[in-house]
């Protein structure tokens, strides 16, 4: 059952609505990133602002502390586990993994949908380095896409 809205007051001095923004999902190269949870607050009169700020470093942040990246050397072939340091010689496949963090509205859920490869010596999963790359766009990207889906429902 979803929350009730929240009242507070627009910088305009109108009463503001805060609600979570519509679930965006985009990609870039080697990864697409699905961004739902993010709080929005919205004026009569049009305005819309994110309820926290820095939800763009936050979901980054949560993406870097719950996924093992693997490690591209400089000078042989082949990317190395993160963990570990084998070689990874496994195929790697496509899934999907959800990174949930806190917010000041309830849960917001960056969604990394890109090659994932597993450790042949230890086990673990990890994301290939090029996805990584990408991620700062992409997590900017869907924050920016959020808050301009938000202001059209507004509107």
């Amino acid at each position: 059952m979803p929350s009730p809205p929240v009242t507070t007051a627009c910088r305009c001095g109108r009463a503001r609505t805060v609600r979570v923004a519509p679930t965006v999902e985009m990609e870039v190269d080697a990864a697409t990133l699905r961004l739902d949870g993010v709080a929005v607050a919205s004026c009569e009169a049009g305005h819309v602002e994110l309820v926290d700020d820095s939800v763009a470093d936050r979901a980054l942040a949560a993406i870097d502390d719950g996924l093992l990246v693997a490690n591209r050397p400089r000078l042989r072939r082949g990317d190395r586990c993160g963990d570990c340091g084998a070689t990874l010689t496994l195929p790697g496949r496509r899934s999907d993994t959800p990174v949930p963090f806190a917010s000041p509205f309830g849960v917001v859920t960056p969604t990394v949908i890109a090659t994932m490869v597993r450790c042949p010596e230890c086990g673990r999963e990890q994301l290939a380095p090029d996805a990584r790359d990408v991620l700062p766009t992409l997590v900017a990207s869907c924050v920016a896409e959020a808050l301009r889906l938000a202001g059209q429902r507004s509107g």
